[in-house]
């Protein structure tokens, strides 16, 4: 609770900085004006919501086609609003310092009038209105909006941007009969992220493209259960080598990140990752070895 309550008044102190330094810009449009309210307080709202709802009530890991949108939420919401508050902090200092160097004047008098020295003409002084840096106030519009912009091409684009990186290995003790062995790595493959099978099957065709010899995977089939590759079985049947496909578990696969009923729950998750490495045809290496020839 006390996560909570700390979480949401420092968003709120955001909400309320960010809203007082670029809602009063004279020329702002009536467009940024409603855009401003939508972004600030109910995204604030939304995400307590969201958050209370699924830590107290939900697993996350049981609701993958909701995984990344959440993720992109929580992470989006807060950086850019940081992001835009820093920006208006430093308009905000400069401003301060400004006012300082026009007040000097005013405060040497006051100085000189604490100390009780005589002859200190008093001085007429206002402090001067500054209006805040257009430059820097649309500069927190752009900074704040660029992790949401960058996380949401992440999210939906740069997840599926699969690239084959061609390694040339020179091994002086490798038998010449190995010589021009081609061999793949894939890891972390996370299914539970993957939210359509088209892009997922686009990377295996990128993979059986290669024609490899052997195919080895190191690892993080899942993000926390094993049912999560439900629904990916058939897409992954279909990388083959002639020489084998070899795998080991990752940290993920093991399932400890996971809320269990009991043990034996979590037991059967891991006997159930067994059972699927062995159905995709992989040589599922638990503390073992493997003799190429």
């Amino acid at each position: 609770m006390t996560f909570f309550i700390f979480f949401f008044t420092s968003l709120l102190a955001l909400d309320t900085y960010l809203w007082f330094g670029l809602s009063n810009q004279p020329k702002l449009h009536r467009f940024q004006r409603r855009l401003l309210k939508t972004l600030l307080y109910p995204t604030t709202l939304l995400l307590v919501i969201a958050l209370i709802f699924l830590f107290a009530y939900a697993d996350l890991r049981q609701y993958n086609a909701i995984r990344l949108p959440l993720m992109l939420l929580f992470l989006a919401v807060p950086l850019g609003k940081i992001c835009g508050a820093a920006i208006l902090l430093l308009d905000d200092l400069r401003r301060l310092l400004r006012g300082l160097w026009h007040s000097r004047a005013w405060l040497w008098a006051v100085f000189h009038k604490l100390r009780r020295i005589k002859g200190t003409q008093r001085t007429n002084w206002t402090m001067p209105r500054i209006a805040r840096s257009t430059f820097l106030t649309q500069t927190a519009w752009a900074v704040g909006a660029a992790p949401a912009i960058v996380l949401s091409y992440g999210v939906w684009k740069g997840a599926h941007n699969y690239q084959v990186r061609r390694v040339e290995l020179f091994l002086h003790s490798l038998p010449t009969a190995f010589d021009g062995l081609k061999l793949i790595q894939i890891s972390d493959l996370h299914v539970g992220s993957f939210i359509a099978r088209a892009p997922v099957q686009r990377g295996i065709d990128l993979i059986k493209a290669q024609k490899p010899d052997l195919v080895f995977f190191t690892g993080d089939l899942v993000n926390n259960k094993t049912d999560e590759m439900k629904e990916y079985m058939s897409l992954f049947q279909q990388i083959k080598a002639p020489l084998g496909v070899y795998s080991v578990l990752g940290n993920h696969d093991y399932g400890d990140y996971a809320r269990w009923g009991s043990e034996a729950d979590r037991k059967r998750n891991l006997l159930d990752m067994y059972a699927v490495h062995e159905a995709l045809g992989w040589q599922l290496l638990r503390n073992q070895s493997a003799r190429i020839t």
